[in-house]
């Protein structure tokens, strides 16, 4: 984005940033031999010890975090409805005799975005408990190929992703290690300039082949449904049609949203000067956020920051739980604080949950409802998030 044009984004959009209470912390972590710097947004309801879920939300190739706050507006939703947004930045690189801020998202610039990426989740957990299962991530142009890139790569840690005006590269399609259906949004405008709607080809396919990937891999019935968008405002040169991939493996979904004469720009964004037309029919942040709702990590992975703290051992805190899965299970706590304890199906919906569990305390829960699956047990202490596998048998 041109500095230029945000210094006026800012002037107009400061008085939108103050019309909610907010909170923005900022933060460091070493990745290799860089210092990696965030900031973080917590809703005006955030209390200490909640568990709440967190979008990543990946600023473009040249921009900063600071500009992603404001052009995004994303938390105005997160203040409304109650979750924690992230704002990395990305490092400077000499990329085609420019410097600019990026993301490595799989371009082979050096930088492991993934492991500062891993290690800020990690991190978040720790200093805001956040809900390990309801992290997702989005992004602008950069950002959304970073957003990519993390559900092939990451993607035991990420439960959806939703890209805006970007797209897949070729060879992320080719190594792309994801081995569970994946939630995916995908906004685009038949006009961007930067990342063509037709694709750029050998780096990436067409944008409507990169939904056609993840259409695929999610085994989804290939007729999709179709809403065109009330053109709200038909003064931006645009209008907006949703197209929908609903019936896919593991209920997953696809949203294609196709911003016809869209430019380079966040829908519900201030339009910028040389990106092209921004349609204002609907806020991407607000459907982006709709659309992360709806989705829980059926058995997201302990990073490593957590992983190598040897206390994280289940029999620490439980005592040994039928397994394969009685028609009566029980949970005793023992001498340790247990934070959140709760039992999800392979979809991440939730069967059974307790929170603040006191040492030495006991639940007998009925599981002679369940089918015969497989569930998996998360609990949460001060250390960090364990998870274990239950199988039940009928």
């Amino acid at each position: 984005m041109n500095r230029r044009f945000l210094l006026v984004l800012f002037c107009l959009s400061i008085g939108h940033q103050l019309g909610f209470a907010q909170t923005y912390v900022s933060g460091s972590l070493q990745q290799d031999e860089s210092l990696r710097t965030y900031r973080i947004f917590l809703p005006a309801s955030y209390e200490p010890g909640q568990s709440l879920p967190l979008v990543i939300n990946l600023h473009g190739l040249g921009s900063t975090d600071v500009e992603q706050i404001l052009y995004s507006r994303m938390d105005a939703v997160a203040d409304s409805v109650g979750f924690i947004v992230v704002y990395p930045q990305g490092i400077e690189l000499s990329l085609n005799g420019q410097t600019s801020t990026h993301w490595n998202a799989g371009f082979g610039t050096g930088i492991d975005d993934l492991g500062f990426l891993s290690k800020l989740i990690d991190r978040l957990y720790t200093d805001y408990q956040i809900d390990l299962s309801r992290v997702y991530s989005t992004g602008m142009s950069n950002g959304g190929f970073m957003s990519y890139h993390l559900a092939c790569q990451l993607s035991d840690r990420i439960a959806a992703i939703a890209s805006v005006t970007g797209a897949i590269t070729v060879l992320d399609i080719a190594n792309c290690a994801l081995e569970r259906p994946m939630p995916i949004m995908q906004i685009h405008g038949t006009a961007d300039p930067t990342v063509p709607f037709g694709g750029t080809a050998p780096f990436t396919p067409s944008i409507p082949d990169v939904v056609n990937f993840w259409v695929g891999h999610n085994q989804c019935d290939i007729t999709p449904d179709t809403l065109v968008l009330p053109d709200v405002d038909q003064s931006d040169s645009t209008t907006a049609i949703r197209v929908r991939y609903a019936a896919c493996d593991s209920s997953v979904e696809v949203h294609f949203y196709i911003i016809d004469g869209g430019g380079h720009s966040w829908p519900g964004a201030e339009p910028i000067p040389g990106l092209n037309p921004t349609n204002q029919d609907f806020s991407a942040s607000e459907v982006i956020w709709e659309f992360f709702s709806h989705y829980v990590h059926p058995n997201p992975a302990v990073g490593t920051l957590l992983s190598s703290d040897p206390v994280l051992d289940i029999t620490a805190f439980l005592h040994p739980i039928p397994n394969p899965v009685a028609d009566l299970l029980r949970i005793e706590v023992k001498d340790r604080l247990v934070n959140h304890i709760r039992i999800t199906d392979l979809q991440g919906r939730i069967l059974w949950q307790q929170k603040q569990m006191s040492p030495r305390t006991r639940w007998d829960i009925h599981a002679d409802s369940w089918p015969g699956a497989i569930y998996f047990l998360h609990i949460e202490t001060e250390h960090g998030h364990i998870v274990q596998k239950l199988i039940r048998k009928n």
